[in-house]
């Protein structure tokens, strides 16, 4: 019996803040009902990134090997840098047994602009 693969597929790899991020899981091998567990955290992320979706949740394998789930991306208009979520998924309800993660293949665009400016005034005399 050959191991179990598991995929995490993302709708987008650098989703702008205010977009849907819909995720599907894959499997290969992985008996039909079969439940996993995911988790979100990463570099600049916590709970105010998301205007819907958790950071941790689960999903059951259907027919197909697969499940989904979808997170709206806040569009908080603060300028935030950078911000690299990792979906990671487990096959245990305690996240102790991982059997994937996106690593750094997604960035969220930060769509917000800074209004950092500086007014320049120069004095000066005609010679």
């Amino acid at each position: 019996m050959s191991s179990p693969i598991y995929s995490i597929i993302t709708s987008s790899s650098t989703p702008d803040e205010g977009s849907v991020l819909n995720t599907t899981i894959s499997t290969t091998g992985v008996a039909e009902n079969t439940t996993l567990y995911w988790s979100i955290s990463g570099t600049g992320i916590n709970s105010a990134d998301f205007s819907s979706g958790d950071l941790l949740g689960s999903g059951v394998i259907d027919s197909n090997g697969e499940f989904s789930f979808s997170h709206t991306l806040a569009n908080d208009l603060t300028t935030e840098g950078k911000e690299i979520p990792i979906i990671s998924l487990y096959t245990t309800s305690d996240r102790t047994d991982s059997v994937a993660n996106t690593s750094a293949m997604i960035a969220i665009t930060d769509t917000s602009k800074s209004t950092n400016s500086q007014k320049i005034t120069i004095e000066g005399t005609d010679s």
